[in-house]
């Protein structure tokens, strides 16, 4: 988060709170929900399995993206 807060000019805790308030999420949160989708699409729509594209979407083992779709 604090790259992204960068990137816009602002401080970590501005950023967080500015999304919040646009976005009616945290950051983490959207990011989370962005990540599942992307995976959702490519098992549903690529006919991947999750051992083969949980780290193109951002989980850094096979066992954060089975917790995360439950």
């Amino acid at each position: 988060m604090s790259s992204f807060a960068k990137l816009v000019g602002r401080s970590l805790s501005t950023f967080k709170r500015d999304f919040t308030r646009l976005f009616e999420t945290t950051p983490e949160k959207w990011l989370q929900q962005k990540r599942l989708e992307q995976a959702h699409y490519l098992v549903a729509r690529k006919n991947l399995r999750p051992s083969e594209m949980h780290l193109e979407v951002g989980f850094e083992n096979l066992s954060l993206i089975s917790f995360a779709f439950r």
